[in-house]
């Protein structure tokens, strides 16, 4: 039997937060969810996450934040598996992409994404 997944959520929207936690309510994935920069670093620091799903900017952001956050996590944090960068802009997408993401996808797409990145 394979171990538990867990994976850490970076959204501020509760539709999608709730959205993707339905669809992936299983025994094979553990979510954690971070509505802030604060929040995700905190987890970040708390737990070994398999997988990050990262929205591209956060609805608090005075500035896409999360451009910051992404360098913290690579290169001070050293986590090295993969992170989707996850928005309905490609243009965010793509830019998250340069900046270190492994992957991205819509909103839309983000289980089916998830479940690629993780056992294919």
């Amino acid at each position: 039997m394979s171990k538990q997944k867990k994976v850490l959520i970076v959204e501020d929207d509760v539709f999608w937060t709730e959205k993707w936690r339905k669809g992936l309510n299983n025994n094979k994935v553990s979510i954690e969810v971070a509505d802030s920069i604060e929040k995700a670093e905190s987890l970040l620091k708390k737990y070994r996450f398999d997988a990050i799903i990262m929205d591209c900017s956060l609805k608090n952001d005075k500035e896409i934040m999360t451009f910051s956050l992404l360098n913290k996590v690579r290169s001070v944090i050293n986590y090295r598996g993969p992170i989707i960068a996850s928005s309905s802009s490609s243009t965010y997408r793509k830019e998250m992409m340069k900046r270190g993401c492994s992957h991205e996808t819509s909103k839309s797409g983000v289980i089916l994404k998830l479940a690629e990145v993780l056992y294919f």
